[in-house]
């Protein structure tokens, strides 16, 4: 397939949208949230917790809960990761074609849902660690079908969303 690289000028010093600052703030804040919420969880937790859920929301593995750190590496080396990767917006595959007069659009629309999956995979992975520590305290039974269905409707709307601005844009 070809995929050509359209340059915007100096697209990748450009200033973040106001949607863009917030999914950076949703993120960022989600990273110290996790992380203060297993750094205060720490000495009250037993020294087995779940560390794996099966598809009814209940746990089906332990472990030491030394592998409830994880969690927040995963999500610190995710949040790394995407935001590299948002600064090559033209690097990303598109469903449509790249030309000079939507480029500009694409790239600022890609970098806007990469920052909205980072910031939802942040907060995933912090309600995961929060539901554990409550699960291993005795509290809960297991994740809840509530936490998954939230996270599903969240995440499909936010996708159909950049769709159909995408779309709309790949057409201008």
């Amino acid at each position: 397939m070809y995929k050509p690289e359209i340059a915007v000028k100096n697209f990748s010093k450009q200033k973040m949208s106001s949607l863009q600052i917030a999914y950076e703030v949703l993120a960022v804040s989600g990273l110290l949230f996790h992380i203060a919420l297993i750094a205060r969880a720490w000495a009250t937790l037993p020294g087995t917790i779940p560390v794996h859920y099966g598809f009814s929301g209940r746990p089906d593995a332990w472990g030491g809960k030394i592998e409830l750190l994880e969690l927040p590496v995963v999500s610190v080396l995710l949040y790394l990761g995407l935001t590299l990767l948002a600064r090559y917006p033209h690097k990303l595959n598109y469903p449509w074609t790249i030309t000079e007069r939507n480029a500009e659009r694409q790239y600022r629309l890609a970098k806007s849902l990469v920052g909205a999956v980072k910031g939802l995979l942040v907060w995933l992975f912090t309600a995961i660690s929060w539901q554990t520590i409550y699960v291993a305290m005795g509290q809960s039974g297991g994740l809840g079908g509530a936490l998954v269905a939230v996270i599903l409707v969240i995440t499909g709307i936010t996708v159909v969303v950049y769709v159909l601005l995408a779309r709309s844009a790949g057409q201008a």
